[in-house]
């Protein structure tokens, strides 16, 4: 029984003791006194309920000047500003007792409303964006072996043609030092590896998920492969936060990850507000003065950027970004990280929300990471196809927003309650890294309405697919002067290419939808006297494929390509597909059943066999 509970039975059972034993006054006078202490707890208890009902919550962001002595004053002030959520309601009365009726009107108004040995030497496989800037990829081989990524096992294949076979395997533990006894879940379609110019290591970067310290990890294994078959672990680093990419560099590691400080930290607790690494010598934060940030945050974003000695895994280096959760792209020297933001433009007495990109660099080469400033531009940045390095200039595509917000009316700005106009466009900038001073623009290029699904530089030349809905043009850049910047675009297509690929020879190849969502659509166009010309087409109806690019077998050289697809039928029906382009028409070498997630699969040609692999199998083809 509750204390309070037998308060009152214990007063209840001494007032009808009494009342017993009393005279008739006395009795009232009993009673009176009775009612008079059920009335005391009544109103105290009403005006507790009251205090609890009715004192309005916090609404101000915490005082933290507690940490004023802290290196990371300055962060904390600025995440402090952006972290904290104000609460949903006024007080305990909005929160239980009204919100139970807007819930009831919004179910109602709802109701009626209809995510080795020295002789072995290294291949490269993966299509690098950047010469000489090697990205981590599920599969990579030298000229004795092939090693492919299947789930959490690195699986290490002869080059044997039809005789393949897998020699050796190696399943990795992951979590803290390998404790597999933590709840953890693995991110394995995120995981790729790096295999070492004298093929001698494989390093694998292995995102996963720690369900007891409530957060995102990235685990850098370093594995002997020196013995095939034999496999062994001989180093790991752990750092806080999401995967988003790596590079290998003259045997050096890039590791870029993002890390949310998520809302309303504890900023006593470190690993809640800071990016931490572990090399083996226990949890470190990030120093302050290793963290850029601007003076206004417009997230809670870092990203993160580690560089690491490949075959030892020693910590070189190490900076931060902080709200810059956006496209990165890495040249032979520089890493290049982006932000959004917005701010207020006036175009014709209309007040819009204009999106803006800060890109900001950091040098890579020399020993240290150093922040070398930023660059400003209109819209926003797809991904690293969208930035290129070419002669000491970064060109780079955006796709540019503004948002009316209010108009001006009598001399005075009214504002809108919705959304009722966002007009969209695409922006090219070629700025000189010198100097940082814009070369030369292609201003709102595309047509209006339009936003940017892919990119792709080579040389003095700039390719870009703009689109609305499922219909596209695509664009030919000539920038060998920046000065006059000129462009041809093709007449509208059908669909849209979410990669581009450039195959010499002025040829270009598109991979993306056709004439409907679940269709697959590869075309190859090339530069024309009047513009950009589709020479011929690969359709498929009623399937899917992977957007990622890294999910693709590009061969410039014998210009191929290859990519899984999956039928749309109640019995799937999992295909690996090679095609040819013979200048003429794109026609198919391998159409064969695959299984398994046509993200993960990965493909190589090695002399005149093609090797195809999935999480589920692998296929050996002979082609000639």
């Amino acid at each position: 029984m509750k204390k309070e509970n037998r308060l009152a039975q214990a007063l209840g059972d001494v007032d009808d003791e009494l009342l017993e034993k009393a005279s008739p006054s006395q009795k009232r006078s009993v009673k009176r006194t009775k009612r008079t202490v059920w009335l005391s707890i009544a109103a105290c208890f009403a005006v507790a309920l009251g205090l609890w009902m009715f004192i309005p919550f916090n609404t101000k962001a915490p005082d933290v000047s507690k940490y004023a002595e802290s290196e990371y004053y300055g962060i904390i002030q600025k995440l402090n500003a952006v972290t904290f959520v104000k609460p949903a309601f006024k007080n305990n009365f909005d929160k239980y007792v009204l919100n139970i009726f807007r819930g009831a009107a919004a179910e109602d108004a709802g109701a009626s409303k209809d995510s080795a040995s020295e002789s072995i030497r290294y291949a490269e496989v993966t299509d690098n964006q950047v010469q000489g800037v090697i990205e981590a990829d599920r599969i990579k081989r030298s000229t004795e072996h092939i090693f492919y990524l299947s789930g959490k096992t690195l699986t290490v294949y002869n080059i044997l043609g039809e005789n393949t076979s897998k020699i050796g395997e190696f399943t990795l533990s992951i979590g803290k030092n390998g404790d597999t006894s933590r709840r953890i879940s693995l991110y394995t379609d995120k995981w790729d590896f790096f295999l070492s110019i004298d093929c001698k290591t494989v390093t694998v970067v292995a995102p996963y998920y720690d369900h007891g310290a409530k957060q995102t990890f990235v685990d850098v294994v370093s594995l002997d492969v020196s013995g095939l078959p034999t496999i062994t672990e001989k180093g790991r680093v752990t750092v806080s936060g999401q995967y988003e990419s790596a590079r290998l560099v003259d045997g050096n590691l890039l590791l870029m990850t993002t890390f949310d400080v998520g809302r309303n930290p504890d900023f006593s607790n470190e690993a809640e507000f800071l990016p931490q690494i572990d090399d083996g010598n226990g949890k470190k934060s990030l120093a302050a003065a290793d963290i850029i940030a601007p003076d206004v945050l417009s997230s809670a974003y870092y990203t993160v950027v580690c560089k690491l000695e490949e075959s030892t895994l020693a910590l070189l280096d190490s900076a931060a970004f902080l709200s810059y959760p956006g496209a990165i792209y890495v040249s032979p020297e520089e890493i290049f990280v982006t932000r959004a933001y917005t701010t207020e433009v006036e175009i014709n007495g209309k007040l819009y929300d204009r999106t803006m990109t800060e890109i900001g660099r950091m040098d890579y080469s020399g020993e240290a990471l150093v922040h070398k400033g930023s660059f400003h531009v209109n819209g926003s940045v797809l991904d690293q196809y969208s930035m290129d390095v070419y002669k000491g200039v970064l060109r780079v595509v955006t796709t540019t927003r503004d948002l009316l917000q209010a108009e001006k009316k009598n001399g005075d700005f009214i504002a809108y309650d919705i959304d009722v106009s966002r007009i969209t466009n695409a922006d090219l900038y070629c700025i000189d890294l010198a100097s940082g001073l814009v070369l030369g623009s292609a201003i709102s290029f595309a047509p209006q309405g339009e936003t940017v699904q892919s990119a792709r530089f080579d040389g003095d030349v700039a390719y870009v697919c703009t689109a609305v809905e499922l219909t596209d043009p695509v664009f030919y850049f000539d920038l060998s002067d920046y000065a006059n910047i000129t462009y041809k675009e093709s007449a509208t297509i059908t669909g849209y290419s979410s990669s581009l690929v450039e195959l010499g020879d002025g040829y270009l190849l598109g991979i993306g939808v056709g004439s409907s969502w679940d269709s697959l659509k590869v075309e190859v166009y090339r530069e024309g006297e009047q513009g950009v010309e589709s020479v011929c087409k690969y359709e498929l109806e009623n399937v899917s494929f992977a957007h990622e690019y890294k999910s693709y077998f590009i061969d410039r050289e014998n210009r191929l390509v290859g990519l899984g697809v999956t039928k749309n039928q109640k019995s799937s029906d999992a295909r690996y597909i090679l095609l040819c382009f013979d200048g003429y028409r794109l026609h198919e070498l391998v159409n064969l059943p695959l299984e398994g997630n046509n993200a993960e699969k990965r493909a190589v040609l090695i002399d005149d066999h093609f090797y195809m692999f999935s999480t589920e199998e692998y296929l050996v083809k002979k082609l000639y």
